[in-house]
């Protein structure tokens, strides 16, 4: 049966010109990328596992958006391959030749020092100077390695600005076919072996657009938790409590629904200031109404995830509030080395991004490998954070304390489910069109988003070809300050869109949040 649903009000929000939401992941892998085998690996999983994948978003006669899935999808039309960079590798050729004639100079002079050593040896009373010699061919071997690393690095940074750059140039056009399903990927030139998935916002939210995706790939991790409910047969056991124990249970549940909706209070308070555009403008670091053309830079950063886990450790928190402690800490150690940077720092508004699903991006892997249904759509809310940042912190643990503090009570707060299902609401009584101002509004009084993925904690590799590194960001989002983490294989991979207008040097920033964790754990 053709899959034919209509589009729901947050999907049709997203395909506006004023909101357009695409995300953007960038894939890398150990070898170079075969097309053929990259093409037929989307056509028999990828595409096969969501039926979204594979259609229009079209308007039947009553004037209804819906959904309408295609007989069959053209997979050369959504696989775009970029023309190699022949000039950059005619440079490159230029290099290895000139490195291979410093390595002939360099063999010339073990010569001549071969010859030289021979003629001390054969010179009595000069062990001393023999012993210098030995020495300054070590210091010059040792110097010769660190060339070698730091060429190598910066080979690896030049690769990793060049995927930045390309990507960039995608956000600023924020444009997508229309007339295929909302998807494509562009495979980068082969030395990048990298490439770039496309996938419109309208289409769903992260975890259930990269489940499919992370599925089909070959991977060492092991079994989820999940499978004991998929499989047939397993069911949960109910056990038996007292009447103390019950008792205990309901208070403790009455309790926490106090705490609940008091803390749901400032979030009710904040939201409609913001989206009426009633609060009082007192820092520069802030969004516009609306963020189609807003000149934008990408930069990526990589941190170590034990890193992370040794911070968190130390304040007994989670990943997530060390996510927001480095960044927050970052932001401000930027602000504060430029010109009256302190003063921006007050009264900040974060945005955390956060899903409602029960399902983690692993539980929905599983899912997907055993043919099980999965809820596609968007089902996303969000927390509204006030931040102070003018403070100097003598301990620059303190930030993630913070961090800590705030998002304890709003995750024990009904603020992620109400922000989700009193737009849908809105959107449903009053019309998508009638909530897009109220939702450009309150995005404008947005200092900065983050948003955090729990990815695969084992290699992945698709078809052998090992997967080294992954990140995601998305644009459209009117706020100067976009940082995206996912974790894949030890590591977290940050995407860090800004604002050019406001954030001169981005991967200064980049910088200082590298510096802010690494602070973290002298501490």
């Amino acid at each position: 049966m053709a899959y034919n649903e209509p589009i729901s009000p947050r999907g049709w929000l997203f395909l506006q010109r004023e909101l357009p939401q695409v995300i953007h992941f960038t894939i890398s892998f150990q070898d170079p990328i075969d097309v053929p085998m990259l093409k037929a690996f989307l056509s028999s999983w990828f595409v096969k596992s969501c039926p979204r994948l594979r259609s229009l978003v079209v308007t039947n006669d009553k004037g209804q958006v819906r959904w309408m899935e295609l007989p069959r999808i053209d997979i050369d039309q959504h696989v775009i391959t970029m023309p190699e960079e022949e000039e950059e590798e005619e440079g490159e050729a230029g290099e290895k030749t000139e490195d291979k004639k410093s390595e002939e100079e360099e063999e010339g002079e073990a010569g001549e020092k071969t010859e030289d050593k021979k003629s001390e040896e054969e010179e009595e009373g000069e062990a001393g100077e023999k012993t210098e010699d030995k020495k300054s061919e070590e210091e010059e071997e040792g110097e010769a390695v660190e060339r070698t690393d730091g060429k190598k690095g910066e080979k690896e940074d030049e690769n990793e600005a060049s995927i930045d750059e390309f990507v960039n140039s995608l956000i600023r056009s924020s444009t997508m076919r229309t007339d295929i399903p909302l998807w494509d990927v562009h495979v980068l030139p082969q030395r990048r072996r990298t490439l770039v998935l496309r996938l419109h916002h309208a289409l769903g939210d992260c975890l259930s657009l990269i489940a499919p995706l992370f599925a089909s790939f070959d991977s060492e991790e092991p079994p989820s938790a999940v499978l004991s409910e998929i499989r047939e047969g397993t069911k949960p056991t109910m056990e038996k409590h007292s009447l103390k124990a019950e008792v205990a249970e309901t208070t403790r549940w009455a309790w926490r629904s106090v705490k609940a909706a008091w803390y749901t209070i400032p979030y009710a308070k904040l939201a409609p200031l913001l989206a009426v555009r009633l609060t009082e403008d007192k820092t520069m670091i802030r969004g516009e109404t609306h963020g189609v053309g807003m000149p934008r830079n990408l930069t990526s950063l990589t941190l170590s995830l034990e890193d992370m886990r040794t911070v968190k450790n130390k304040v007994k928190a989670t990943i997530n509030d060390v996510f927001l402690g480095i960044t927050a800490c970052g932001i401000a150690k930027y602000f504060k080395s430029t010109p009256n940077g302190s003063s921006n720092l007050a009264n900040l508004t974060a945005l955390n991004v956060v899903s409602l699903r029960k399902e983690g991006l692993k539980d929905l892997m599983e899912l997907v490998r055993h043919d099980k249904e999965i809820a596609w759509g968007n089902n996303i809310g969000h927390f509204l954070l006030r931040i102070d940042l003018r403070e100097e912190q003598t301990d620059p643990l303190n930030y993630v304390r913070k961090s800590k503090e705030i998002l304890d009570k709003r995750k024990l707060s009904m603020e992620a489910s109400l922000s989700h299902y009193s737009s849908e609401m809105m959107m449903s009584m009053f019309g998508p069109q009638a909530y897009l101002g109220l939702a450009c509004n309150l995005l404008s009084g947005i200092s900065f988003l983050f948003s955090n993925v729990n990815g695969p904690a084992h290699p992945m590799a698709m078809e052998k070809n090992h997967i080294t590194k992954i990140g995601f960001t998305a644009n459209g989002l009117p706020v100067p300050i976009d940082v995206r983490m996912i974790s894949y294989n030890g590591k977290a991979f940050l995407k860090v869109l800004t604002a050019t207008k406001l954030i001169a040097d981005p991967k200064l920033l980049c910088v200082c949040i590298r510096d802010a964790l690494q602070e973290m754990l002298a501490t």
